[in-house]
């Protein structure tokens, strides 16, 4: 599936059309390129907060995760709806129901060092 011309509004039923080595996070309908790569730097990062994370939640009713998920900003069920969605490094989720749709999280990390 082709991505949408410059000025047209991406929904997740279409990005879920692309092929998995394929990342964007698209706000407002907008697509954003999530390349290049992380480096292991950021690698690293992102590592040891999942680790600390992980380790505090263990036994708690949330959960952490960490990159690639993706993650929907709108209250929204229906991925032909949906304009909004990130990929952040962790997402902490509290309620197990939110899991599949991954919106109205407890906590979003984006890890910004080089």
């Amino acid at each position: 599936m082709p991505m949408p011309e410059k000025g047209q509004p991406f929904t997740y039923a279409q990005y879920m059309m692309l092929d998995e080595d394929v990342r964007y996070e698209v706000i407002d309908g907008q697509v954003f390129n999530m390349s290049p790569a992380p480096t292991p730097k950021h690698q690293a990062v992102q590592r040891e907060l999942l680790v600390e994370f992980a380790t505090y939640l263990r036994g708690k009713e949330c959960t952490v995760f960490g990159a690639p998920i993706d993650v929907c900003l709108a209250d929204r069920d229906d991925p032909e709806q949906i304009r909004e969605w990130v990929e952040p490094d962790l997402v902490v989720v509290c309620d197990k129901n939110k899991m599949a749709l991954h919106h109205k999280l407890y906590l979003i990390i984006e890890d910004r060092c080089a």
